[in-house]
């Protein structure tokens, strides 16, 4: 199966790179400054450390297990990065099952506090935009209130 995977990628991946404008890619990656790359890199995997930490935290296992909790959330971002519908939180809960043996309706909780927290951070955050630079929009009584 994983033979068959790895065949159907690599079938796609030169698809891909076959329907490519070279030139329009190349001046793309000429773009692309060193520093904000790095700090990109550095922030996803700060984000995913801290998740790791709050999961394994909250599981009540020791710290020393922390990088199941790692595993799981990569495995998890690179689901969400590939399928629909945030699906790499269905990844996410298998892997924290099967490596950080996580009871699983336990695992599956921690998907939906997720998801709600980042919602509820977006919120905050849509607010704070808005009262910065909206004032126009949604009055200034909104605002002030």
């Amino acid at each position: 199966m994983i033979w068959l995977s790895l065949a159907i990628s690599l079938v796609i991946l030169v698809y891909v790179i076959l329907q490519m404008e070279l030139a329009v890619f190349v001046d793309a990656l000429n773009q692309v400054q060193p520093a904000w790359l790095i700090a990109a890199l550095f922030s996803s995997a700060l984000g995913l450390f801290l998740r790791s930490a709050r999961w394994n935290l909250v599981s009540g296992r020791p710290m020393a297990h922390i990088l199941h909790f790692w595993r799981s959330a990569a495995i998890g971002q690179l689901g969400n990065y590939i399928y629909p519908m945030r699906a790499g939180e269905i990844l996410r809960m298998v892997s924290l099952y099967q490596f950080a043996k996580v009871p699983f309706g336990q695992a599956a909780t921690s998907a939906v506090v997720d998801r709600v927290n980042d919602g509820f951070l977006l919120l905050v955050f849509l607010l704070v935009v808005l009262s910065i630079h909206s004032v126009d929009v949604i009055g200034v009584t909104a605002v002030v209130s």
